[in-house]
């Protein structure tokens, strides 16, 4: 299986490409002392919530970033771009495709769960 790289672009202080692989999922879950899916249910709608999931977002670009510097990216006008590219790139992130493979959606069906045919 391989490793497919899906980034969204936003404008902050510079282009930039949102991605929330493991690394930032796991930023987030330390950062709110509360797992990924409790997060998710509170809604990414706050402030806080917003600069947080922006800054974990970008921290695979630039590992030095700090939520303060996000906090000077993000203002009025651009909020609701940051939650709007925020959602987008969870959804990218956990794949539009729910139930299929890289082989296929035929693939799922031949497996067992023995591992045998």
């Amino acid at each position: 299986m391989s490793n497919k790289h899906r980034y969204i672009s936003i404008e902050l202080d510079k282009p930039r490409k949102l991605r929330f692989d493991l690394n930032a999922l796991c930023e987030l879950e330390d950062l709110f002392n509360k797992p990924l899916q409790q997060i998710l249910n509170d809604g990414v709608s706050d402030v806080k919530t917003i600069r947080a999931f922006i800054w974990a977002g970008l921290l695979h670009e630039d590992p030095e970033l700090t939520i303060k510097d996000v906090g000077h990216m993000i203002d009025l006008t651009n909020i609701l771009q940051a939650q709007e590219k925020i959602t987008e790139a969870l959804n990218s992130g956990f794949g539009d495709d729910q139930g299929k493979n890289e082989e296929g959606p035929k693939a799922k069906e031949n497996q067992s769960g023995t591992g045998k045919k």
